[in-house]
């Protein structure tokens, strides 16, 4: 029994001592920013091209959490004359969001595959190439929606197609 006083002790004094932001009044994290994961890529194969979004919502201790979704996705890329090329843009539903729920080696996140038209992605300079990718996700405990920007590479996947 002292152990688990001890134990309840030290959350309880966790708990006081946390900043209530990012808590909700039921004492229940919130979510309060959306950050890239890992495996985030365009891959590009002989079948077309794929945007690989892995995205977390995390609180204030960026622990993850899970949110309702939807989602609104954008990605761009930049031609060899440095204008913008438009990938495409999609909405994701709330129940494609809660599809996306993966749990793995490399924590949880959302994980949602998007097509791409391949010519547009493959007239991108860099090397190797990035797509700028925009997630907007909604979700009922807060008021404005939570909102990530970040590069991810294009991914030469044809060699993995081999036979």
């Amino acid at each position: 029994l002292e152990a688990e006083r001890s134990r309840l002790t030290i959350e309880l004094e966790t708990a006081r001592s946390a900043s209530p932001e990012g808590v909700l009044p039921a004492g229940l994290p919130t979510p309060v920013r959306v950050v890239e994961a890992s495996g985030s890529a365009v891959r590009l194969g002989r079948s077309g091209a794929e945007l690989r979004l892995r995205v977390r919502t995390e609180d204030s201790r960026s622990r993850f959490v899970q949110t309702t979704g939807p989602a609104t996705i954008s990605a761009i890329g930049f031609d060899e004359a440095g204008d913008p090329v438009d990938l495409g843009a999609w909405d994701v539903s709330p129940d494609q969001w809660q599809e996306g729920l993966r749990e793995g080696f490399m924590g949880t996140a959302y994980a949602v595959d998007l097509p791409i038209m391949a010519p547009g992605v493959l007239g991108l300079r860099g090397d190797p190439p990035m797509v700028l990718v925009r997630t907007e996700v909604r979700d009922p405990r807060s008021d404005t929606p939570y909102r990530t920007e970040f590069a991810v590479p294009v991914i030469d996947a044809m060699e993995d197609d081999s036979p």
